[in-house]
């Protein structure tokens, strides 16, 4: 144990050797780590292999890594890293069917083995995948009971994710809301071309009240209603509201053949596709996290993924 970890070290034969009692055993407290990963762990030292596990779930190599970040031990795992990768990446998917726990253990994991891609990805992934909770103020991942903090300094920290999911949700309200606004103004935003000298502009304010009480019975059915104008208020995903906010300005009706161009179905279309590809949402790990996952990768002899 001394020669795998230097904690280990200074705990066993360190300063903290004086807490020895000096009759009986010596019993070391460790409330906050899982017997089974020690025992894993303790396995490797001791050359146990046969009951060392090939296979591990996401939330085992969670556990497992957060012994070893403790302890500075990561390179005992070294002859079962490339495995271990392989299937902490195979569970990193996408969509529903995946878990908010999941990708906070995913988060971890990734930092901790020096994943790249799949660091990206998880963090990608609750940025528009995952609910905002009401106060804005945390995510209240929780595993086992407890509070899932996965600031691992290879990863960008939870509350640094909170803050983007907000930060691209307000975005998407913004849009929603400058499309009612200005077609509640005197000036409106019809823009239809008059054709006519008796029709005038007559047709422009008919024009808006369509579209903007389609927008209001639309969101009403589709179950989505009041927006509110603050996304800390929105208890959803950003996923969530795009496809809210797709089909509804998709439903929207034209006055006629001259205002096809007065709905705001090709612009918001356009909008989203630029607001997916905003580099803010997608370049999330930053040039001093991966600065730490490459030692991280030497460690455990891995190539960058």
């Amino acid at each position: 144990m001394r020669r795998t970890s230097a904690v280990w070290k200074n705990m066993l034969f360190g300063a903290w050797k004086e807490a020895k009692p000096t009759e009986g055993p010596w019993v070391v407290e460790l409330p906050e780590d899982k017997p089974e990963s020690v025992r894993t762990l303790l396995a490797i030292i001791h050359s146990k292999f046969d009951i060392v596990r090939t296979f591990v779930y996401l939330n085992q190599l969670h556990d497992i890594l957060l012994v070893t970040d403790k302890f500075d031990m990561i390179s005992v795992i070294r002859p079962w890293a490339s495995a271990w990768v392989q299937m902490a990446a195979f569970g990193a998917g996408v969509g529903e069917e995946v878990s908010l726990c999941d990708r906070a253990l995913g988060i971890h994991v990734a930092g901790e083995l020096g994943i790249d891609n799949m660091l990206s990805l998880e963090t990608r992934e609750l940025i528009f995948g995952a609910p905002v909770v009401q106060d804005g103020a945390d995510m209240r991942v929780t595993y086992n009971g407890k509070h899932i903090r996965f600031e691992s300094y290879a990863a960008p920290s939870d509350l640094v994710i909170a803050g983007l999911r907000l930060a691209l949700i307000q975005t998407l309200l913004d849009f929603y809301h400058a499309e009612i606004r200005c077609r509640t103004r005197d000036e409106g935003a019809c823009q239809a071309i008059s054709t006519s000298i008796y029709d005038g502009n007559s047709e422009r304010p008919v024009c808006d009240s369509l579209l903007l009480g389609s927008l209001f019975r639309t969101q009403h059915r589709l179950g989505l209603d009041p927006l509110p104008l603050k996304a800390d208020k929105f208890l959803g995903s950003a996923h969530s509201l795009m496809v809210f906010l797709s089909a509804m300005f998709s439903a929207l009706p034209c006055l006629n053949a001259r205002h096809n161009g007065c709905s705001p179905s090709k612009k918001y279309m356009d909008f989203e596709a630029k607001t997916k590809s905003n580099k803010k949402w997608l370049d999330v790990v930053r040039p001093e996290h991966k600065q730490r996952m490459a030692p991280q990768r030497k460690k455990l002899g891995l190539p960058k993924l």
